[in-house]
């Protein structure tokens, strides 16, 4: 008779090394989302959120090319929208490409007009209704001058996003720039 089939014996208590593997496994698999979610890579999150915006000014200078239209992107220190002037008035864009977007929260955004920094902050304490910086989008394909740097705080890692006024826009580092 086998020792299992004997009458009172009984079966040793246990788990298999299958089983045993599958939990660690599990286990592996939930740490690691975890240690995802907790520290994401926010230099990556920079780099991502120039890149679309470097895009973004170039589909929206293509779009006033193409149709015939004049285009401007309103800067706040943490996000921006694109507006097309219709009958003598600055709307918001209807695409939902060109949306309005909101950084994520530990980024923010510097505009500098010529060198000059645009401060935010000074324009909201003069109590003046006075708007946010627009670069323009000329439907001739020329653009509003302008270095717009986007970083997050703590971090040393800054991405300019630059136009020129012949059309050209440009992403570049803080390695890159003088």
């Amino acid at each position: 008779m086998w020792p299992d089939t004997l009458p009172g014996a009984r079966r040793a208590a246990g788990f298999t090394l299958i089983e045993l593997l599958v939990v660690v496994l599990i286990i592996g698999i939930t740490v690691g989302l975890v240690v995802i979610s907790i520290d994401p890579d926010e230099d990556g999150d920079i780099k991502t959120e120039a890149r679309r915006l470097q895009e973004l000014i170039r589909l929206a200078s293509q779009e006033a090319i193409m149709q015939s239209n004049e285009y401007a992107l309103e800067i706040g220190d943490d996000g921006y929208r694109f507006l097309v002037l219709s009958k003598q008035k600055w709307l918001p864009v209807e695409d939902s490409m060109l949306r309005e977007r909101i950084l994520p929260t530990p980024l923010y955004l510097e505009v500098f007009f010529e060198g000059e920094r645009f401060d935010f902050m000074e324009t909201e304490q003069d109590g003046e209704e006075e708007e946010n910086p627009r670069i323009y989008l000329f439907s001739s394909g020329e653009i509003t001058p302008v270095d717009i740097v986007l970083q997050a705080e703590g971090m040393e890692a800054r991405y300019y996003v630059t136009t020129e006024i012949n059309g050209k826009i440009s992403l570049s580092t803080d390695e890159a720039q003088p």
